[in-house]
């Protein structure tokens, strides 16, 4: 556990400041709550009660997470426009990691504040510069892009300006204009097949690409590189392809690729969001609280355990568990 050393000399806000920080990394949240505003607003999240609910949440979903504090400043009194009030500022960077200590691996960076009353609690909590993309740990960074490369987006929902550019740059590749052709003339053979068949047409699509000459490679595009995704998370992007074709014009140049929320961290040699590249609306983005599209359906029973579950492969896993309508591994996976 990193925790912040709070000097005697410390302006009193910055120690309070300090004092937030040190419980967070304790996960510490019945603290945190005696020192919050009962109408205070933290990113986002307005009220104390919507507040630790919140927080809540978060912890269970990454129960390793810890940040690294630096660089505290006192700002001073400002005025906020969202409470119209004077408050104090203190801001503050930090490191953000997303693994148990030994497997230290940096996620994102950024600059954040915290606005306190006259009373010593605080009112607000935001970002002054957001937290940076990372490239995750254990994954070489790639420069030079290749023409039989795969390019994928990183979905962000807090940014889809940059996941549509991308999304645009990608589709725009001959690497994933061939990938597309590959899917769109084995959709026919797809849609007939059993399940086990299945798997080989996909295995062939992501075989085809890996045999070219140049080898072919599917590839994440970060702010600082590119990354490579292993073989069998290629496959599952494949399968998404192939699924997300089905639902779609069965023109050569509709884009069969879905991009998918990156609010969740990926873990080493697993990214859970690599999507390859598509212009979906954002309605068809299934929630990871929702067990996909089975809820409401009527023959939900008889479709149980037909496909894989979205998220089980996700750091927070899938938040239901045995009770999944979904299969957790190809193991669980039934015939219709």
């Amino acid at each position: 556990m990193s925790l912040v050393i709070i000097n005697e000399n410390d302006d009193y806000h910055i120690k309070l400041a300090k004092r937030y920080c040190n419980l967070s990394n304790r996960h510490d949240l019945e603290s945190i709550r005696k020192m919050v505003h009962k109408d205070a607003t933290i990113y986002g999240h307005h009220g104390i009660k919507d507040i630790i609910k919140r927080m809540n949440t978060f912890r269970d979903q990454y129960t390793n997470v810890y940040w690294v504090f630096h660089k505290f400043h006192l700002i001073g009194k400002i005025f906020d426009n969202d409470i119209k009030q004077l408050v104090i500022r203190v801001s503050f960077n930090f490191d953000r990691y997303w693994g148990k200590k030994d497997e230290e691996r940096l996620k994102c960076t950024a600059t954040e504040y915290i606005d306190f009353n006259n009373d010593g609690l605080m009112m607000s909590i935001g970002y002054i510069e957001k937290p940076s993309e990372p490239i995750p740990s254990g994954y070489e960074v790639i420069n030079e892009v290749k023409s039989n490369d795969v390019l994928c987006v990183v979905g962000n929902r807090a940014n889809r300006r940059l996941r549509r550019q991308r999304q645009k740059e990608g589709n725009a590749h001959p690497g994933n204009q061939h990938y597309r052709q590959l899917v769109m003339e084995s959709k026919s053979f797809y849609q007939a097949a059993t399940k086990l068949e299945k798997l080989t047409i996909i295995r062939g699509v992501v075989d085809k690409i890996h045999n070219l000459d140049p080898p072919g490679r599917f590839l994440i595009k970060y702010e600082k590189g590119y990354v490579e995704i292993e073989y069998e998370r290629a496959v599952d992007k494949t399968r998404e392809a192939f699924r997300e074709s089905d639902k779609k014009s069965t023109d050569s140049t509709a884009e069969v690729l879905p991009a998918v929320d990156n609010e969740k961290m990926p873990s080493p040699k697993q990214d859970s969001t690599a999507e390859v590249l598509t212009a979906v609306d954002d309605e068809k983005i299934p929630s990871p609280n929702k067990p996909q599209e089975l809820r409401g359906d009527f023959f939900r029973s008889a479709k149980a355990k037909t496909e894989l579950c979205r998220h089980y492969t996700t750091p927070e896993g899938c938040a239901f568990g045995d009770k999944c309508n979904y299969a957790h591994g190809e193991h669980e996976l039934v015939e219709e």
